[in-house]
């Protein structure tokens, strides 16, 4: 916890091949995150959480040791924190964050895997807490939806298998990015 990051559950499904996700969550849309898995694995996909306690100090460790490697090249390198905790993990990772998107991807290059982003990147609005994570694509069914993606373009479902479950979870392609402020599709 102190670290910045600690699994918070397993799935107890078997997956098949690579056909697995990581979802990291952490505040309160943990909630979301959680509700995600089950969304998944009601699906068959098994899905691991990840409570990310503190991304800044996930990021400020793995760079301190890139540069105390650098620093000590005749020395074995060391192995961030993050890095370690995840590195026999396979299948697909998915962040989920009531922040930017930017924090989140400050570890991206020391996970594993295929690693998408949701985060509330855009501008404020006042609505329900649910209708703000639908429209910040932060909601359960955009971060289940993110995961199937992932495992589309890794091969693991297909396009139509994709094109079903947006259908099953509401997710509307054509939605304008909450991240360039439109709220109407026309430019």
């Amino acid at each position: 916890m102190i670290k910045g990051m600690y699994c918070f559950s397993r799935s107890d499904r078997k997956p098949e091949g690579n056909k697995k996700a990581h979802l990291f969550g952490s505040g309160a849309i943990m909630a979301e995150v959680l509700q995600a898995k089950e969304l998944l694995e009601n699906m068959g996909i098994p899905v691991d959480v990840w409570s990310v306690t503190s991304y800044n100090e996930l990021s400020r460790e793995a760079l301190d040791v890139e540069r105390s490697n650098s620093l000590a090249a005749d020395q074995d390198p060391t192995i961030p924190y993050v890095q370690a905790l995840l590195g026999n993990e396979t299948g697909v990772f998915v962040a989920a964050s009531d922040y930017m998107k930017a924090l989140p991807l400050s570890i991206a290059r020391w996970i594993p895997g295929p690693f998408s982003v949701l985060g509330t990147d855009g501008y404020g609005l006042s609505e329900s807490l649910h209708d703000l994570r639908t429209h910040f694509e932060v909601s359960a069914e955009y971060i289940a939806y993110t995961v199937l993606a992932a495992l589309t373009s890794n091969g693991q479902l297909t396009t139509t298998q994709l094109q079903a479950a947006a259908k099953t979870l509401a997710i509307t392609p054509e939605k304008p990015n909450p991240a360039r402020g439109r709220t109407s599709t026309t430019p």
